[in-house]
């Protein structure tokens, strides 16, 4: 090889090594990017989540500080009333502390569970007792794996066990909803089915009814980086399948 061969072997080397050097930096730069807009989205999510969770918190204790008290105060004036009709303030009465028992419920679901610093579990077997859903629907509740969470995980599952609970109350018309929790690998994995009339997910997409419900199911597991399949197999009922990253960190 001469020299100006080598010349122009060495242009060309010295040209592709530029050429990959800077598309090397250019996809490294992309990849910055994406990552800075991921974590920005991350962060953004997680200041409306907490927001959200504090907006909440702010109501139920509103109800429960405010309105409760006043509304007990209230049932007290009533009995130092003379009528003529006592039936009357007895009916007011038995009104009143109804109202009083419903919003005690409603702050205690509204307020995050980690304010009392209680399990998913404790909680689910609360929300079943206090808002009597066995009254409508029969729960079976059955943990395979005994599962450690941190304390937004915890907290979400309960938010997405609790809509799914709601949804089947209101929607199902069934009898029974079976939930199983679970571990497989490092994922948290949770399977629901109720022997209700169940919904085709494509048809509610063709007709813009996606309830809120289910939007907020899904809402919760994306956050949690997770994955929500709805098993249409089954000719009746709904089935869940979630499954939530537990080496995730939040």
């Amino acid at each position: 090889m001469g020299a100006f061969e080598g010349k122009i072997l060495i242009a060309f080397t010295t040209a592709g090594a530029f050429i990959l050097f800077v598309s090397a930096y250019f996809f490294y730069h992309i990849f910055r990017q994406h990552r800075k807009y991921r974590e920005l989205e991350k962060a953004k999510l997680d200041a409306e989540i907490y927001s959200s969770e504090l907006e909440r918190n702010n109501i139920a204790t509103e109800l429960h500080n405010d309105i409760a008290p006043q509304l007990a105060s209230i049932k007290m004036r009533l009995h130092l009333i003379e009528s003529n009709n006592p039936n009357q303030i007895e009916e007011c009465s038995e009104a009143i502390s109804n109202c009083i028992q419903q919003i005690r419920m409603i702050s205690r679901d509204l307020a995050p569970i980690s304010l009392y610093e209680l399990d998913y579990q404790i909680a689910i077997k609360q929300y079943l007792h206090d808002f009597r859903v066995e009254e409508h629907l029969s729960v079976e509740f059955i943990e395979l794996d005994d599962i450690n969470l941190t304390h937004v995980q915890n907290n979400y599952v309960y938010r997405i066990l609790q809509e799914i609970i709601h949804n089947a109350v209101k929607h199902s018309k069934g009898k029974h909803l079976k939930i199983e929790i679970s571990k497989e690998n490092d994922f948290l994995v949770i399977r629901t089915a109720d022997d209700g009339i169940g919904f085709s997910m494509n048809k509610i997409k063709s007709t813009n009814k996606l309830g809120y419900g289910l939007l907020g199911i899904q809402s919760k597991v994306d956050y949690l980086n997770g994955t929500l399949v709805l098993d249409e197999k089954n000719k009746t009922g709904t089935v869940y399948n979630i499954h939530v990253p537990l080496k995730t960190k939040f």
